[in-house]
């Protein structure tokens, strides 16, 4: 399998699912509680930047602007990052 490909299904059905998720719970938590705290806030703004992020790069690879390089970097970069969290 390419890069592209292993990148695009990363993207669509874990990275896309896990921050919908995530944003959902961020949403909840402060819809429900007249006390969230500026942390709640600030983790719901970086999540959506995040999300717009890999909205971004998806967008890139379906119009065919990242070649396998990229491609290769990007699904490395997020492995770590997965990892990590």
């Amino acid at each position: 399998m390419l890069a592209s490909e292993k990148l695009e299904k990363m993207l669509r059905e874990e990275i896309a699912p896990y921050f919908e998720d995530y944003i959902d719970d961020l949403f909840e938590k402060i819809a429900d509680s007249k006390d969230a705290t500026d942390e709640d806030r600030q983790n719901l703004q970086e999540a959506q930047e995040l999300r717009e992020g890999f909205k971004e790069m998806y967008d890139d690879l379906k119009a065919g602007e990242m070649d396998e390089d990229e491609c290769q970097e990007s699904l490395d970069e997020l492995m770590e990052m997965f990892k990590e969290s």
